[in-house]
């Protein structure tokens, strides 16, 4: 095409560029260069190459790329920019980003295009934003089939299944038809809320509309009937489905494992046609929620022999979590810290990391604030036989957690050093450079500052100023410990503005990655993992990790406005 002259042919070049960034073979990097090197690239060329970065995962690329198309000053933005854009944004991580470009739809007068809409209210809900969903839902112009489902799937996904329901109830006042992606949404809800009448009302919706029953569709009942305990309904469109996917076999296996029938689930675990560890995490993990304990070892050593390899899911049922549950109970005391949401959620983080840290093979680990010891002995017992010479050191202000970790360390057959200090004042020197894994559960919790650092329990969750007082402290520290393969593993909350966290890392030299994400009723929590990178460039610009500051990449990215500095992320 070069040679040709093809090149400067918007069209015939289009289509190379959007070969390169959406084939199974994509090569990104030849596709940006390729697109920058198009004298009047249309903006059919930027949307195919900002959704080859963001189907990949690379989110910072997507957006990186429509900074660059903004600053072009030539090309706007189109109605198959913002929905590929705001998919990105459909984590609760970047939510402050998705406003913003809510914002630039606003300033480009894309909110009335049906596309973007219904993209919009998805990106809403995703993101926990249920009230500004519902506030753009009720007051849009623009609905259509796709607008309900958006509401209904997503608040099912947030768990919301009430007001999924309610959505559904509205939509049929409308008198909206529904299909079906509604219909899996509702019967999701009843699986979740475990009301087997209201699914069989659905059930008999879908019989009497003469809604085609997919494998999607006939999957959600199939779970939904095991979920309410009802298997014999759950086995009749099993054994009607023409054809099964691994989805249909799992959930067979861990309903009848789940309610006793081990035989059973055995029996369809082994027609299942081809090897595969989910349906053998089913029956290990059905068996564990029934306390057949025993059962449950000699499937995960059956699975074994059958060389089906386990994986971070597998480790977590019979062998792990026994464990780590029953730490808590060993030991405790009124000022110590007891293991609570973000503990659970940090040694989840650990578990679902467990193939790479074993590959990691680290000399040296250490917890900064160790509270009732239940993370460092989790962590022991995560490495397991296979973390044998593991030296393990840990560290807390509160005299009173020493003693608890050491109890609750000695109680499961863990040797670790346990120092009183704060944070690792006077162990700068002797650890600099030694430390392979860190974990901090760090106070995280926006006070007073003078709270910072007081006596007791208090200690372990004043944060000061936005939380980050002590954060900000063990973060330099964290910097002078880590070995050069050294990774960080802490536990933040959306309050102490994590994205500024890692950008402020990245300055170090540090790459980052959100291992486990988790809302309650009261907070949401991140548990990050950084580690030092140095090979962290993007078509040459230097860039601020997955969780860098996305904000400052992006002019202009504020709520509803594309003048307002003042709102930042």
């Amino acid at each position: 095409m070069v040679l040709t002259g093809l090149i400067d042919n918007g069209f015939a070049a289009s289509r190379l560029v959007a070969f390169c960034a959406l084939s199974e073979s994509k090569a990104l990097d030849y596709c940006t260069k390729i697109l920058y090197g198009i004298k009047e690239p249309n903006v059919f060329s930027w949307n195919a190459t900002i959704r080859g970065y963001v189907e990949s995962g690379n989110l910072e690329g997507g957006f990186m790329l429509y900074k660059r198309m903004l600053q072009g000053g030539v090309l706007k933005p189109d109605n198959h920019t913002y929905p590929l854009l705001l998919k990105a944004c459909s984590c609760q991580a970047l939510s402050c980003v998705g406003l913003g470009i809510l914002g630039h739809v606003l300033k480009f007068g894309f909110e009335l295009d049906l596309f973007v809409h219904n993209a919009s209210i998805t990106m809403l809900l995703s993101c926990g934003e249920l009230s500004v969903a519902y506030d753009l839902f009720n007051k849009s112009r623009v609905r259509d089939l796709v607008t309900w489902n958006s509401m209904i799937t997503g608040c099912v996904k947030r768990g919301l299944v009430n007001e999924a329901i309610k959505i559904y109830r509205e939509m049929e006042e409308e008198r909206v038809k529904p299909n079906e992606i509604t219909m899996i949404g509702m019967i999701s809800s009843c699986s979740q809320l475990q009301d087997l009448n209201l699914g069989r009302e659905f059930h008999r919706y879908i019989e009497e509309h003469g809604l085609e029953l997919t494998i999607p569709l006939t999957n959600a009942l199939m779970d939904m009937y095991v979920k309410c305990g009802d298997l014999f309904p759950a086995r009749v469109l099993f054994d009607n489905m023409g054809q099964k996917t691994l989805v249909s076999w799992t959930t067979m296996v861990l309903g009848y494992a789940r309610f006793g029938f081990l035989d059973v689930a055995r029996e369809i675990l082994y027609k299942i046609p081809e090897k595969n560890v989910v349906p053998w995490n089913a029956i290990i993990s059905g068996c564990v929620q029934a306390k057949h304990s025993k059962e449950a070892l000699a499937l995960f050593h059956e699975m074994q022999i059958s060389k089906v390899e386990p994986d971070n899911v597998t480790m977590a049922s019979p062998k792990q979590l026994p464990k780590t549950a029953q730490i808590r109970l060993v030991s405790s005391h009124d000022e110590v810290y007891e293991p609570c949401d973000d503990s659970f959620a940090l040694v989840d983080a650990l578990l679902a990391d467990r193939t790479n840290l074993l590959e990691h093979h680290p000399a040296f680990c250490m917890e900064i604030g160790c509270g009732s010891g239940y993370v460092i002995t989790s962590l022991a017992l995560i490495l397991g036989v296979e973390g044998n010479g593991v030296n393990y050191i840990a560290t807390d202000i509160n005299p009173h957690a020493v003693k608890v970790t050491h109890e609750t360390m000695e109680a499961h057959g863990v040797n670790a050093e346990l120092i009183m200090t704060d944070i690792a004042s006077g162990l700068e020197k002797r650890l600099a450079g030694l430390v392979d894994v860190m974990v901090v559960n760090p106070p995280y919790v926006p006070t007073p500052e003078d709270e910072v650092g007081s006596e007791g329990i208090t200690s372990s969750w004043a944060g000061g100023e936005n939380g980050r007082s002590v954060i900000d402290r063990i973060l330099l520290v964290a910097d002078t410990l880590l070995s050069e393969k050294g990774w960080l593993y802490m536990v933040t909350l959306q309050a102490n503005n994590p994205s500024e966290i890692c950008h402020e890392m990245r300055k170090k030299g540090y790459a980052s990655k959100i291992v486990v994400q988790r809302s309650t009723e009261e907070e949401s929590l991140l548990i990050i993992k950084f580690w030092r990178d140095l090979d962290i460039e993007i078509n040459g610009q230097s860039t601020s990790g997955f969780m860098g500051s996305l904000l400052s990449q992006i002019p202009m990215l504020s709520y509803l406005s594309g003048n307002n500095s003042e709102n930042k992320c």
